[in-house]
């Protein structure tokens, strides 16, 4: 460990008058991030410095209410014409909150290096240690100050940023190319991490003045308040009244252009680099129906004075994110079709709610109302918008059905950890178990949360938990309690199976259909389960068609249960509402029974000849987020092996002519 400050006694009579009148609260959320990114950068830092702690303190590492609270930062910047040259001042406005310290750190790029640290009538000690491509610091107070003194600290630093990639994808913290150069928290502006806490969640007032060169455009994430030029220099000023930790503080310089969004509120543009504008001018056009459709989940428009949806060239390590009042969005997802752009676009805008506005508080250990929301979000949008006429069930599970391949086939569902990791669990180590983990597993257990409440009973918790949680300190205990309250229905039970535990049940099906001329039909459903758990259960009964043409709610409380269902047309066949089965395992209770009618014939084999040679994920040594068949038909895969094929075969031919009941 290399001290690189200095200890520096400025007399004077304590902490500066009047400074703990500016109040943040104290724990709010963490930064949103992109499919393939992998773990939030916040995330990631906090846990070098938790492991610091373990080593150093033992447990318990994290100290629950932590040691200071940060109030104020203050930033003023300089860049030079190089883009890489950085001068700059940061006053930190801080609370010591308890007896258990008074430290905090700060992380910045590497090459950055503090050049004085101040305080009125405190020693400051900075103590940097390099972890690449980062640098982080613990800033000290000597004599150590008392629970409940508010002091400001100002700092100088720099040097010339080196910009280096970080992570299993190379993501990059600054960068850009002679069109766009963008700098974030950690490299160019410093993180602001609790020592005895640093996943603790922060919410702070944030004023920033810029030097930047005059011939550059700058895009801050924050309210623009002024600019001017002086001589060769741009100077901007910014201001937020609430940033919190799930806001990551973010510059870009170029040469821009706009197109603003039609009759939104807030008021919202498009930017892009000069020369840029491929698909600008659809993004600007998708966003009254993308912000119609999130005020409506919300319960109003976002709270910023204006919105801008930066619409990035393919820059390596920089796909996009979301952050204060700022969207971004690559080109690179315009490689499939523009209704996926338009549906990862609604993704990073709905983060400015799920993540940023509403930013939980437990987001080290769970991203259920971050990137689950997200990806909830972006759904239902693309449901609404483009297949309201079509079945709602079916339409979604054209798109769970990958949560269900990437949860079944392409990570180990068992090994896979819960929704809430337990208290010092890290998360997942490889990118696909990441993205799963984050994106899909949470997304999954939403939508089961949705169908065992109703569509009307979900958003209207959703619209409720937007209101109690933004700017606010909501954990998953209280999203529980949200869904519970506004429902009036008990999911204890079903938060304990699925999120803070891992659960996958099997849930063996089967069907009695009503005799021919049978008036009413009163088919009998037969629920089974290996243990003993409140599942709800949604049943679709078809005709000979295919179509459904009724639908039944029932829970399966015991090891067994009968459900005789009564409909006006006759049924032939019953199905389990598939938009389940991330979690349910669904099998017949007659072998080979793909079909789910109550017998194993021609039409079951005739089913997985049919689809022969299908793989769930492609056959590579290191298979993607990509390399998996979305048509993939998990009924036919009989044995869960993720290849349909002969030995599927083998076990319908085994169970043919089996009926309901066991005959032949």
């Amino acid at each position: 460990m290399i001290l690189l400050g200095m200890v520096l006694w400025v007399p004077g009579s304590g902490a500066r008058p009047g400074a703990g009148a500016r109040t943040g609260q104290e724990r709010a959320g963490r930064p949103a991030w992109v499919p393939g990114a992998g773990m939030p950068l916040r995330t990631e830092l906090a846990r070098v410095v938790e492991q610091e702690r373990r080593e150093k303190y033992g447990p318990p590492a994290i100290i629950e209410d932590g040691a200071v609270d940060l109030l104020h930062m203050g930033l003023a910047v300089e860049l030079g014409e190089d883009g890489r040259t950085v001068d700059a001042t940061v006053v930190l406005t801080v609370h010591t909150n308890a007896e258990t310290g008074d430290a905090f750190y700060l992380w910045l790029d590497r090459a950055m290096v503090f050049q004085t640290a101040d305080a009125s009538g405190v020693g400051v000690l900075v103590d940097s240690q390099d972890y690449p491509p980062f640098q982080y610091s613990m800033i000290r107070f000597s004599p150590r100050l008392a629970a409940g003194e508010t002091v400001e600290i100002v700092l100088t630093y720099s040097g010339m940023l080196a910009c280096e990639p970080y992570g299993a994808r190379e993501s990059q913290y600054c960068g850009g190319d002679d069109q766009l150069s963008y700098y974030m928290a950690s490299g160019l502006f410093p993180m602001f991490m609790d020592a005895a806490d640093p996943y603790g969640a922060l919410s702070y007032e944030l004023d920033l003045t810029l030097r930047t060169p005059a011939a550059l455009d700058t895009l801050v994430a924050a309210d623009f308040i002024s600019e001017s030029i002086d001589g060769t220099q741009r100077v901007s000023v910014w201001h937020a009244g609430t940033y919190t930790s799930g806001m990551n503080l973010i510059l870009l310089t170029g040469l821009f252009e706009s197109i603003p969004a039609q009759d939104v509120q807030p008021p919202t543009s498009v930017r892009f680099p000069v020369g840029k504008q491929d698909y600008a001018a659809y993004m600007a056009e998708w966003c009254p129906d993308i912000y119609s459709f999130l005020e409506d989940v919300a319960g109003g428009p976002f709270l910023f004075e204006e919105v801008t949806i930066f619409k990035l060239p393919i820059v390596a390590g920089f796909p996009g994110t979301a952050t204060y009042g700022l969207v971004y969005l690559s080109d690179a997802y315009t490689t499939s079709s523009m209704q996926w752009f338009e549906e990862i676009l609604t993704h990073e805008i709905s983060h400015l709610w799920w993540g940023i506005l509403a930013s939980p508080m437990d987001i080290s250990r769970t991203a259920l109302m971050s990137e689950g929301m997200a990806i909830t979000s972006q759904y239902e949008y693309i449901r609404r918008k483009y297949y309201d006429m079509l079945d709602a069930d079916w339409v979604l599970w054209t798109k769970f059905r990958r949560n269900q391949i990437y949860l079944w086939y392409l990570t180990d569902p068992q090994t896979l950890p819960p929704i809430l990791l337990p208290e010092g669990g890290s998360w997942p180590d490889t990118v696909n178990e990441q993205v799963v983990w984050a994106y899909y597993k949470t997304s999954s257990f939403l939508d089961l949360i949705r169908v065992t409440l109703g569509d009307d009973a979900f958003f209207s918790a959703i619209t409720t938990y937007v209101d109690a949680c933004t700017h606010s300190e909501c954990v998953i205990d209280d999203v529980e309690t949200i869904f519970e309250q506004s429902s009036g229905v008990e999911l204890t039970h079903l938060f304990d199976a699925f999120a803070r535990t891992t659960t996958y049940p099997t849930l063996e099906l089967g069907f009695v259909p009503c005799a021919p001329d049978a008036s009413p039909c009163v088919s009998l459903v037969t629920l089974s389960q290996e243990t003993e758990m409140s599942l709800p259960v949604e049943l679709f009964l078809e005709d000979e068609d295919g179509v459904i043409i009724h639908r039944a709610r029932a829970t399966l409380s015991s090891l067994s249960a009968e459900f005789p269902i009564t409909t006006d047309d006759r049924a032939v066949r019953v199905r389990i509402n598939p938009r389940l089965q991330a979690f349910y395992r669904v099998v017949p209770a007659v072998i080979g029974d793909v079909n789910f009618d109550g017998e194993t014939d021609g039409f079951d084999w005739l089913e997985v000849v049919l689809a022969q040679g299908r793989r769930a994920v492609l056959d590579k040594v290191n298979p993607g987020l990509y390399d998996i068949d979305e048509q993939f038909d998990t009924r036919l895969d009989t044995v869960i092996d993720g290849v349909i094929d002969d030995g599927d075969l083998d076990l319908i031919s085994a169970g043919f002519g089996a009926v309901s009941g066991g005959a032949k």
